[in-house]
């Protein structure tokens, strides 16, 4: 009896361990992604009272799950839960819901992500073909450069609306002017250290294509810098 329990155990560990080696097989070479989720929920917001009525008797008429995706590492790919709740009214019946700040609504990405991209291309001047590679190999962000080019022109909307105030009272950090040629954005400002003494002295962008496709941009001055003559 006791030689059938320890030849069953036998083979008991023997599957395991042949469980285990195919799962390596099927998955050697191939980094394994964990994912985290960050669960934002509306009822952690809950409205005060009814926006018809006033009443602040009312119910979670029905909620639903919404995942946007968040910046995470090469290794862990991280995802925003939000629980979006859709509120009645004990009262008179009114269904409606709220606009939680802490999401993007009009988004399948975090806020965190867009601010990203705006950094990389209008600050930086980065391609956002860079920028969306770099995105999905060390954030684990699938992005498209449709919605990037989007969001881009979007953003130059929205600053070009702003006031004169709001501008004056905005951060000083200044952005670096870009350009755009086909869907590629490269900045346009030179270096302190590729400036002339003379600030009226003219600059050129000249621009041109790498062997590998890649769009190369450098400044240089319109005339070579004078000697001093001796007296």
């Amino acid at each position: 009896m006791s030689w059938r329990l320890a030849s069953s155990k036998r083979m008991i560990e023997n599957f395991k361990f042949f469980q285990d080696m195919c799962y390596y097989m099927e998955n050697v070479g191939r980094s394994i992604i964990n994912v985290e989720y960050h669960d934002i929920s509306d009822k952690d917001a809950k409205p005060g009272a009814c926006n018809k009525c006033g009443c602040e008797d009312m119910i979670c008429r029905t909620h639903q799950f919404i995942d946007r995706q968040d910046l995470g590492t090469p290794t862990i790919k991280r995802i925003q839960r939000h629980e979006w709740v859709y509120w009645e009214c004990k009262n008179c019946k009114n269904a409606f819901s709220i606009r939680n700040p802490a999401v993007e609504y009009d988004s399948c990405y975090t806020s965190d992500v867009k601010q990203y991209v705006f950094k990389r291309v209008l600050e930086k001047g980065d391609s956002s073909t860079r920028v969306a590679a770099d995105l999905k190999d060390l954030h684990n962000v699938d992005v498209d450069m449709t919605t990037i080019l989007d969001w881009i022109q979007k953003k130059k909307d929205q600053d070009a609306k702003e006031p004169a105030v709001a501008k004056a009272r905005s951060s000083k950090t200044k952005r670096t002017k870009v350009i755009c040629l086909d869907g590629t954005f490269k900045a346009v400002t030179p270096k302190k250290n590729d400036l002339a003494s003379e600030k009226e002295e003219p600059f050129c962008l000249h621009l041109t294509r790498l062997n590998d496709g890649r769009l190369a941009a450098f400044w240089q001055s319109g005339s070579e810098k004078k000697k001093p003559s001796r007296s």
